[in-house]
């Protein structure tokens, strides 16, 4: 799997993006019944705009050494990318507005139209292969601001007037890219915010309870579901029992039996040959499905590790 990510992340850093067709999107965002829509609204960008942006990519292309897994509890890594599955977020439906369905996105006529966007999508579509999507987010409140006075511009060894009535300040950068069926990740934060995850985690959640219920291994699943619901901390931590899959592991299925009831002061209970879910023991539940019960070295106290790192 490393062998797979180091490859596509050289794949990546190999991208000709100053060759490519360049194409400026900005983004409105809104979330109705906790799903996320978007307004599509397209620029048209000068040549130099667009090596602007590619050269920003690719510096921080540049600058990642490795691609690790995606999970609502990884935190940022200076200099690794993090790379989530399209399920995750609807980032298919982002895509169809871009290319065109009969709901494509209209061109922007003023700048005031920008003045509620979210974000913006930089699209490089190449002769061949599938196009790069970099997306970054644009400042919670856009500054347009009309020019009161001349504006010059020390550009080629010769000055320039700037004679545009208005302009704006963003950031050049990338937050997530989309290549494929890759969603790579730079801003762990912003995406999550952006591309409300919660929506993605919820799906994860059904599926997970949907595969404890098929291996008939726990009494009162369905009380797992109800403490999850839709909170934001115990979707992240079902989302990684989800991602980890050990419940399909039967060496780890009968370790986790023997513990639990070697540990009767966790307060969860075998009977009948299942784990008893209660409304008290869900938090519980949910750790020992992740492998996330510890023993300190030191102090010889048992302990939740949520966020895991495996060391040498």
């Amino acid at each position: 799997m490393s062998e797979k990510r180091d490859e596509l992340l050289k794949r990546l850093k190999h991208l000709q993006l100053e060759g490519a067709q360049v194409r400026l999107f900005f983004l409105k965002r809104r979330l109705v019944e906790r799903k996320l829509s978007v307004t599509v609204l397209e620029s048209e960008i000068t040549k130099e705009l667009g090596v602007k942006l590619a050269r920003a990519i690719k510096l921080r292309l540049a600058q990642a050494d490795s691609i690790a897994n995606y999970s609502p509890l990884t935190v940022d890594q200076d200099d690794s990318l993090l790379i989530a599955p399209q399920s995750m977020v609807n980032w298919q439906a982002i895509h169809r507005k871009i290319k065109g369905d009969g709901t494509s996105a209209r061109a922007a006529k003023d700048m005031n139209d920008l003045r509620d966007c979210d974000f913006y999508v930089v699209e490089f579509d190449f002769a061949s292969g599938h196009p790069l999507y970099a997306a970054k987010r644009l400042p919670e409140k856009l500054s347009i601001n009309r020019i009161k006075f001349d504006q010059w511009l020390f550009k080629g060894g010769k000055l320039e007037s700037i004679d545009d009535g208005k302009f704006f300040n963003v950031i050049v950068g990338v937050d997530f890219l989309n290549w494929g069926d890759h969603i790579l990740i730079v801003e762990k934060r912003v995406f999550e915010a952006l591309m409300n995850i919660r929506e993605g985690m919820v799906q994860i959640r059904d599926e997970l309870i949907t595969a404890l219920e098929e291996l008939q291994l726990f009494d009162g699943v369905e009380k797992l579901k109800s403490a999850i619901a839709d909170n934001a901390h115990m979707l992240r931590r079902a989302t990684q029992v989800k991602n980890a899959r050990l419940y399909t592991d039967r060496e780890f299925v009968q370790k986790l039996f023997e513990v639990v009831q070697q540990y009767p002061a966790w307060g969860i209970q075998v009977k009948n040959g299942k784990i008893v879910v209660t409304p008290e023991n869900t938090d519980g539940v949910l750790s020992l499905l992740n492998d996330a019960r510890a023993e300190s070295l030191i102090k010889r106290e048992v302990f939740d590790a949520i966020v895991k790192k495996t060391l040498p």
